[in-house]
């Protein structure tokens, strides 16, 4: 079972993988040049490589397992065998390479039932390199997607602003990873990520 943490853009992820964990490996190849082809509309929206490529990592290192054999032109050691599902829910609850953007300042700790505190919460790699795709595919692919910004017209947090906020704003506030932006991330480059 995994473990809670951002739920929807956590099983969207997950069942995207686990997806395609039955198809061929060459699939998976696939999926990771649609996602590294994405990957230059980070730079191009202003975030650094440095800051992005370590999210990067855990995702492309799932889909290297799940990929063909270097015999096979993939990066998984020859004989390794492929990730199993077992494997993918031990990859996405394992702390040490999963998570790693704290959502609170370093002071905050949650206190747990036994009165001790705990680390601050925090996101998925995966999630955050999502997140930040996302957003850039949002801003660089404004005049497509900008038309369904006018349902927040009426909401709160824009109204000072005028009303619908831009697409850089809402990206800012709705998408990319900090405390309190809401779970809309996976969906707009979604098409792009569809097992072919």
């Amino acid at each position: 079972m995994l473990t809670p943490l951002v739920p929807s853009c956590r099983s969207f992820i997950f069942a995207l993988l686990e997806t395609y964990l039955p198809l061929h490996p060459s699939h998976a190849a696939h999926l990771l040049t649609k996602v590294e082809s994405l990957l230059p509309l980070l730079t191009a929206c202003g975030f650094e490589e440095s800051v992005w490529e370590d999210f990067h990592e855990p995702l492309q290192q799932l889909l290297y397992r799940m990929g063909p054999e270097e015999k096979d032109g993939g990066k998984r050691k020859d004989a390794e065998p492929r990730l199993s599902r077992d494997q993918l829910v031990e990859a996405f609850n394992d702390p040490e390479t999963n998570r790693c953007v704290p959502l609170a300042p370093s002071s905050f700790r949650r206190p747990t039932r036994s009165g001790a505190h705990a680390p601050p919460l925090a996101r998925s790699c995966i999630i955050v390199i999502l997140r930040l795709i996302t957003s850039a595919y949002l801003r660089t692919h404004e005049d497509e997607f900008a038309p369904f910004l006018f349902a927040l017209d009426d909401d709160p947090r824009f109204l000072a602003d005028g009303g619908a906020p831009t697409m850089r704003q809402f990206c800012a506030d709705q998408v990319e990873v900090r405390p309190g932006a809401t779970v809309l991330a996976p969906r707009a480059p979604s098409r792009n990520l569809e097992p072919h």
